[in-house]
């Protein structure tokens, strides 16, 4: 709905301001200077100053002191300041509001993480400070209308008139700030420029084969003779039920419901009024629904329930049914609530469960209704009496509490009615309807026109048992949008691509003629990821790129040639294989086209048939909008006439019984227009899918108002994948203990003296090794902190500052401009921009990599710079982390635990294997004695030996801590390694290890004989291993002539 996300600084800076204004609004609430004295007349000079608000008024002396007190009544008081009491009180629960609002939906935080849903909250948000601002502004008005007019009305006593008090002057401000605070936030999210596009209408003739019995068709002869086949969408509502939605509309129908429990049984609906002779009273009347009370001075309280209800007024009469009514509404919505609700099971149909909390929603919104009925008509009773002058004063009654708590609970229970309503949207899906010739044989019984297929209003009965049946087996759904794009060159636009990419919700995109060398994976920026294939530097050249979430997903990358290239990607175990292909223009010789279409022919024979397949290429060919005989793979909302290219991508598509699924949607002719040059307007540029799968798209348009590419324009689709229900469980991510910091000696000294005080003192660490361990890794993530788990991802965009933002925008707005009206003004206009952009971006590129360069050239800088190297090896993969494997029979495993099993077994294999070995040469002497102590200078010296930097084992202890604590660490690990040693038990932490699988660069990435497998062990354990093996070397005896390539002070294994 918005194209556009919210400015973050725009958005601050109206949260700001209606901040201020919210807190200026609370301050004028309760502050008693609405109006002061007016020092006029007789009364400039005076020993009192009285102070007036909307609560109460008060008495300042000359000798400083203050005496206030609250209004006995509210409804003698005039009627401005009856208002203001109000307003300002619904002002200040819209301020609190409008707070939450833009907490939730700000551009800073991460709450939704939709960004065009954070639009559309930003200005709601805006819409409510605006409101906010408002109700500020009548009553302030009002009541400085009032004070002027009665300052210059002659009848009233100069000692009676009033001043204009500083809580007017605050109000104006309050609402000024909140109205201005509310415009920037509805600003802050500008309209979307794209076009919305019209419902789409497909058309479709599947295999000629006997109907599916699972779907439901409705059969129409036309005039013609033809038949139609209308396929009913088999959602009924397409998105299910929010669940964060339908839990805040439950707990505010909660709190409505209780709240009316309360004004069901409190007697306190009306209450003596304190005026007149009345103000000093002994007694204070309480009246209800049920009873009436008496409270005396001392405390002491007398009820007595009615002992005729026909007695009673009228509106208490209906006061009572309409409460009682209301509460068997209430129980009723809460049991149907929780019956249909999202993290409830009671019902299992997600359609159902959206019914139900519909359902819900509109009884909450009828309990709301029948709780304000008896509200508003004791209120008004209550005002009535109040003004009549017929009724004495002591009789007369005010508003009791009951009356303000019935409307909250009112507006809580309408409001979480309203929010159960909104929690289940209507289905965006429309259904589209497909020409189908059946088979030349007799229909089913069944499914006919005389069959017991009734169609009823455009539905057929049973068609709700059918409907249950197939969301059952389709489990739930993966929305993806898919797009294609010759882009012309990738040089300086891999970031704007991205940001269009981002701004248009493209999930995947198939990119042409990228001119790039090479065969590599490149991050281009927000996320997204390219993998691109080309072999000149000037033409040519293909790629794909993916949103972040699959990059994971990536199985497999072929590269076939700078024209050809596709990718396997498994989601949520549907395998989705997306093409990218440039076919060779007009002007090519015939050759390289029967090259071009031999290399596409064999990726899609090597895709397993049960597999989805979407194609997204730039085939230089015109289909055109003709499909008589060729309705099997292709619409008639094509562009033009078809030429001989067009020809072959028809071909092509009855031999691999794919869809052109441009053709499919009716358009206006600039939704389907993706070439535009001068004055040609053709269509070059399709998307192919398997015509099995064609149900699941369901739109495709060309978008428009995009600079990316001078010529050619985006075409997207909309694909929904029906993936099976399968709990993936969560990825831990592990946080790890920052011992690197140990390099600083600072922090060295720090992490010995807490390491000091938790072992209460003692320098001399505990014998026992499981205490000593637990401690230094308590006291390591205290003193050094601990990682986040993920990787600092290195965008690569450091120069996509505001400055190229803004212009890029300027450029793609020319574009715009351009396209709606081709004038040579505009012509020039774009054309300008365009050189614009190239010089900022070159510059903005080059101010980024020399502050680079300048901080790689540092001592701190050197970090940084392996950093890098080993983020630009990372992202120049293909496949980062291998998600499914093959198992002996190379069957392809997507499970975790079958993987798992799988990499258990060979690893198990691998390492058990047994081999030939030597047999021992006769005559060899072996050294047989008593083995000595290990000794500090062994383990002085095995320590200096190990390298930092290393990756820790399980024990999680790196052999930096052992070099940090210095003599003591030595002590006791000459001690500890003494008991091993005499004990011949080694710790069970020891023991364990981590096994990291690392792919050889070579050969299938699905193959587990292409990996290697590295082991993570205990540095403490290696430490012990080199102590060992120097003790052995000592004792060792070396032959004459064995090991002559070794150096006499080789310490090495032999």
């Amino acid at each position: 709905v918005y194209g556009k996300m919210v400015s973050q600084k725009c958005q601050i800076l109206g949260l700001v301001l209606a901040l201020i204004g919210f807190v200026g609004t609370i301050v004028i609430c309760g502050l008693p200077a609405w109006k002061m004295t007016a020092f006029i007349g007789a009364n400039i000079v005076t020993f009192q100053v009285y102070w007036e608000g909307l609560w109460m008024d008060c008495v300042v002396q000359t000798t400083g002191q203050m005496q206030c007190k609250v209004y006995d009544s509210m409804l003698i008081l005039p009627i401005h300041l009856q208002a203001a009491r109000a307003l300002i009180i619904v002002a200040l629960v819209f301020g609190i509001l409008g707070i939450i609002v833009t907490i939730i939906g700000g551009k800073c935080t991460n709450f939704v993480q939709d960004k065009s849903a954070k639009a559309r909250i930003a200005i709601a948000s805006g819409i409510i400070f605006i409101i906010t601002g408002i109700l500020v502004l009548i009553p302030v008005c009002w009541t400085t209308n009032a004070i002027i007019r009665e300052f210059y009305n002659p009848t009233i006593p100069d000692g009676q008139k009033k001043e204009l008090g500083p809580c007017l002057y605050i109000g104006f401000g309050c609402a000024a700030l909140l109205i201005a605070g509310g415009a920037l936030l509805c600003s802050s999210c500008p309209p979307n420029d794209d076009t919305p596009y019209h419902p789409y209408h497909a058309k479709y003739s599947p295999a000629k084969s006997t109907m599916s019995s699972n779907k439901v068709y409705i059969l129409h002869t036309l005039s013609e003779g033809q038949t139609k086949l209308f396929l009913l969408s088999s959602r009924i509502y397409g998105k299910m039920v929010s669940q964060k939605c339908q839990i805040l509309g439950l707990v505010l129908a909660l709190i409505g419901f209780v709240g009316t429990i309360v004004i069901c049984g409190l007697p306190a609906w009306k209450m003596s009024a304190f005026i007149g002779a009345n103000i000093v009273t002994f007694q204070v009347y309480w009246e209800g629904l049920w009873m009436d009370c008496v409270v005396q001075t001392t405390g002491q309280m007398q009820c007595k329930v009615y002992d005729s209800m026909l007695i009673l007024p009228i509106h208490l009469q209906a006061a009572r049914a309409l409460i009682i009514v209301a509460l068997v509404f209430g129980i009723l919505g809460i049991i149907v609530t929780i019956i249909g609700g999202k993290c409830t099971s009671f019902v299992q149909d997600e359609s159902a469960k959206a019914r139900i909390a519909i359902a819900s929603g509109i009884i909450f919104i009828i309990t709301g209704i029948l709780v304000l009925i008896p509200v508003c008509w004791t209120t008004n009773a209550v005002i009535r009496e109040f003004y009549n002058p017929t009724i004495p004063d002591g009789q007369k009654k005010e508003l009791g509490p009951c009356l303000y708590i019935g409307f909250g609970c009112a507006a809580l229970l309408i409001a979480g009615g309203a929010l159960l309503c909104s929690s289940c949207p209507p289905n965006d899906d429309t259904p589209y309807h497909v020409k189908y010739s059946p088979a030349k044989s007799t229909m089913s019984s069944n499914k006919g026109a005389g069959g017991n297929w009734a169609t009823v209003g455009g539905r057929s009965r049973g068609g709700r048992r059918v409907h249950r049946q197939r969301e059952k087996r389709k489990g739930k759904s993966v929305g993806l949008r898919i797009g294609t794009l010759n882009v012309g060159t990738m040089t300086g636009k891999g970031r704007e691509l991205a940001d269009m990419m981002e701004r248009r919700k493209v999930d995947i995109l198939c990119v042409q003629e990228t001119r790039w060398k090479g065969s590599k994976a490149r991050s281009i920026g927000a996320g997204f990821k390219l993998f691109y294939y080309g072999v000149d530097s000037k033409r040519n050249g293909v790629g794909v790129v993916l949103k972040e979430e699959f990059v994971r997903n990536v199985l497999e990358v072929k590269r076939v040639s700078d024209r050809v290239m596709s990718l396997k990607l498994e989601i949520e175990g549907v395998m989705l294989n997306v093409v990218s292909g440039y076919a060779p223009q007009v002007g090519c010789e015939l050759e390289e086209k029967e090259r071009f279409w031999s290399e596409l022919d064999e990726v899609m024979e090597s895709i397993p048939t049960g597999e989805r397949v979407v194609i997204g290429a730039d085939f230089n060919g015109h289909v055109g909008e003709e499909n008589r005989g060729d309705e099997e793979v292709m619409g008639k909302f094509g562009v033009q006439e078809r030429n001989l290219e067009g020809q072959m991508v028809v071909d092509f598509a009855k031999r691999m019984d794919m869809a052109v699924v441009n053709t499919y949607f009716q358009k206006r002719e600039e939704h389907r227009v993706t070439y535009k040059s001068g004055g040609r307007r053709t269509q070059v540029d399709y998307i192919l899918c398997r015509r099995g799968n064609l149900k699941e798209i369901s739109d495709c348009k060309v978008v428009v108002g995009e600079s990316v590419a001078r010529q050619h324009r985006m075409v997207v689709c909309r694909m929904t994948l029906m993936v099976c229900k399968k709990k993936r469980s969560k990825i831990e991510i592990e946080k790890k203990t920052k011992w690197w910091k140990l390099k600083k000696e600072e922090c060295c000294e720090e992490f010995r003296q807490k390491l000091r005080q938790a072992l209460g003192g003692q320098v001399v660490l505990p014998d026992d090794w499981e205490t000593t361990a637990e401690v230094i890794r308590e006291t390591g993530r205290k003193v050094l902190g601990v990682s986040s788990g993920r990787r600092k991802e290195d965008k690569e965009t450091w120069w996509w500052n505001e400055e190229v933002q803004d212009s890029i925008q300027r450029k793609r707005l020319a574009k715009k401009k351009w396209d709606m009206d081709r004038t040579e003004e505009n012509r020039q206009e774009y054309k300008e921009l365009q050189r614009r952009v190239k010089r900022e971006v070159s510059k903005a590129k080059q101010m980024a990599y020399d502050e680079l360069y300048t901080r790689l050239d540092t001592r701190e800088g050197e970090k940084d710079l392996y950093r890098l190297a080993r983020q630009r090896d990372r992202d120049g993969k293909d496949v980062q982390q291998v998600r499914v494997i093959k198992d002996r029979d190379g069957r392809v495993l997507t499970s975790e635990e079958s993987v798992q099993r799988r990499w258990k077994e060979y690893f198990e294999e691998l390492m058990n294997e047994e081999n030939e070995r030597e047999k021992r040469v006769e005559g060899v002497n072996s050294v047989e004695q008593e083995v000595d102590k290990i000794g500090k200078d062994e383990v002085r010296k095995a320590l200096k030996r190990m390298k930092s930097g290393k990756a820790v084992g399980p024990d999680d202890i790196p052999v930096e801590v052992w070099k940090c604590l210095g003599e003591a660490a030595v002590e006791f690990l000459s001690s500890l390694f003494n008991r091993v040693l005499e004990s011949e038990r080694m710790p069970e932490e020891w023991r364990r290890s981590v096994l990291v699988p690392i792919f050889k660069n070579k050969g299938d990435v699905q193959s587990c004989s292409n990996y290697r497998g590295i082991k993570l062990m205990s540095h403490t354990m290696k430490l012990w291993e080199r102590v060992v093996e120097a003790s052995v070397w000592l004792h060792a005896q070396k032959e004459h002539n064995r090991c002559n390539f070794c150096s006499e002070n080789f310490d090495g294994e032999v």
